[in-house]
């Protein structure tokens, strides 16, 4: 009696066994309707750039309900016959329930054997963690219904993938057992890529309806293995541009990287192409976002908001780079008249060469300038004409190379809209414009002097002072550096008192005397120079070309 309670036993399990996936529709929790697809297995894990699930239908199938119900009752049936204990009862409930177990096994069959022909059928399923557009508050990214994904085997498309009711579906061509499978999502694209089977092209110019994401991923590829885990890596990064002045224009920025190629043969590289402006995403009139490739920093970045131009200075962008702050678009009344009919903006800071790595920038901040001469860092002391092709910029040797024209254009990484002024727009700037007394004047920033220009439309900010007079003293306007940037914010221009450097004995009368070059010659060996200390500010031509001294560059602004 005791096998027979052991078969008994086995006999109730497995009609028990029966009943929980008859009320799922006859399933058994390896195979559901797409709504429901692998509930049980939800095992995505999004960390630093994302993760996901690829489960393929239909490859190799554990043992499931049906086979081990079937597996029950073979096993009792052998079990009581051999000890003789197989009742008329017993038979009916064992062959009830075989009948049951093939119907499920029946199932499991035709799971398999209806793929596409030629082909696999695979899901990502991606969970809470969905990867496609930008969340700006904490730089998380996730998907939406429609997106595609594409899958290469590393040579060319072998497969896409769209996102239905939160789960990717698609069809890959037939692997062998240890192949890779690489994932692809790119741009903010809804449509069906173009097929190109060795690569695919994506522009991110356009980014004002919602920020885009591009993702890499892959994952090993094995015959029988019904689940796979892989992480996407995020190759862009999401930049926030802050304006000191509210706007509802569209704003655009560049010069970016907004082409690009992925070649299916260079797993997951991003082959930039052309560079130009993005136009960016809003969140309010006051931030706004965009997602650019990685790249240097750029210098001589522009915003233009309603035909305007505005400068930007960008930090170097890397891949998966979230940037919430330090960006701003000045776009306030900074325009400055140096002829009648020409307004410029000036650069954000000083210029600089590092003599080290042989890159310009401008200076971080308009305060700021080296207090020595350093070739092999960076420095703001240029000779006179050192712009010139084939030049060394920082040669302050004395000699007759020094004789060229120009205006340190081409400089910034082929950005040649930036140049020095000449003697005569100097002289109107300080001396000419409407009110040209009343918008320069000596003054201190953090303790630094220099002297301070305002723009043709000025509003002072709520705080500050400025007394205009360029024959007063520094102290007659003295800035902490949190005045400054209420001033700076509003538009205001800062040229601190550099000094000289001859390249032999450092800077001299470094914080009590600056220079700034013009474009115009003066004499033979000398050029035109704009002197600056306490109670002067004028133009001068008594120094050689071989001397060191700073430069401050424009760039023409649409003449309002």
């Amino acid at each position: 009696m005791k096998y027979y309670s052991v078969v008994k036993n086995l006999v109730v399990l497995g009609f028990l066994f029966l009943a929980l996936p008859q009320a799922k529709a006859q399933s058994d929790f390896f195979f559901y309707n797409p709504e429901d697809f692998y509930i049980n297995r939800d095992i995505i894990n999004i960390i630093d750039g994302g993760g996901m699930t690829v489960e393929p239908f239909g490859g190799g199938a554990p043992l499931g309900s049906g086979l081990l119900i079937m597996s029950l009752a073979g096993a009792g049936y052998v079990a009581l016959k051999r000890r003789r204990l197989f009742k008329k009862g017993t038979a009916l409930m064992l062959a009830t329930l075989m009948l049951l177990g093939l119907t499920q096994c029946k199932k499991h069959v035709d799971a398999i054997e209806n793929t596409i022909p030629n082909g696999v059928a695979i899901t990502l399923r991606t969970n809470n963690g969905d990867r496609h557009g930008v969340n700006p508050d904490n730089g998380d990214v996730y998907f939406t219904d429609n997106d595609r994904l594409l899958i290469s085997d590393g040579t060319r498309c072998i497969g896409r993938m769209k996102r239905t009711d939160g789960v990717f579906q698609g069809v890959v061509e037939p692997l062998e057992d240890g192949a890779e499978m690489y994932f692809y999502y790119l741009s903010n694209q809804t449509d069906d890529y173009p097929y190109v089977p060795t690569g695919i092209a994506v522009s991110l110019s356009d980014q004002t309806d919602r920020l885009p994401v591009m993702l890499f991923g892959q994952t090993t590829y094995y015959q029988g293995v019904t689940q796979y885990s892989c992480r996407f890596h995020n190759k862009c990064a999401l930049v926030k541009f802050s304006l000191q002045s509210p706007t509802d224009e569209t704003v655009e920025v560049g010069f970016f990287y907004t082409d690009f190629s992925v070649p299916f043969d260079s797993q997951g590289t991003l082959n930039p192409g052309n560079q130009g402006y993005i136009k960016l995403y809003s969140t309010s009139d006051t931030e706004k976002w965009a997602v650019v490739l990685p790249q240097y920093r750029i210098d001589a970045a522009n915003a233009i908001i309603g035909g305007k131009n505005y400068a930007v200075s960008l930090p170097d962008i890397t891949e998966n780079a979230y940037i919430t702050e330090g960006i701003v678009i000045r776009n306030s009344h900074n325009t400055f008249k140096i002829a009648d009919d020409h307004e410029v903006y000036f650069s954000p800071g000083n210029l600089q060469y590092n003599g080290g790595t042989q890159q310009w920038r401008f200076a971080e901040h308009q305060y700021d300038t080296p207090n020595d001469y350093d070739p092999t860092t960076w420095v703001d002391m240029f000779p006179w004409g050192g712009w010139c092709e084939g030049m060394n910029p920082l040669d302050l040797s004395p000699g007759p190379d020094h004789g060229c024209y120009g205006g340190f254009v081409g400089t910034l990484n082929g950005h040649d809209d930036w140049t020095a002024m000449s003697s005569s727009e100097w002289h109107y700037l300080l001396f000419e414009r409407p009110n040209a007394g009343d918008k320069a004047g000596q003054c201190y920033v953090g303790g630094f002097p220099g002297i301070i220009i305002l723009p043709e439309i000025w509003e002072l900010p709520d705080g500050c002072w400025f007394q205009p007079g360029l024959e007063l003293l520094h102290e007659a306007n003295n800035y902490t550096y949190d005045d400054w940037a209420k001033m700076e914010g509003a538009g205001a221009v800062f040229l601190p008192n550099a000094g000289f450097s001859t390249g032999v004995d450092g800077k001299q009368y470094y914080s009590s005397q600056g220079g700034y070059w013009t474009t115009s010659p003066a004499y033979e060996i000398t050029a035109t120079y704009l002197f600056i200390k306490n109670h002067v500010a004028i133009l001068k031509g008594d120094l050689p070309r071989w001397t060191g001294l700073a430069v401050r560059l424009v760039r023409t602004a649409p003449y309002n």
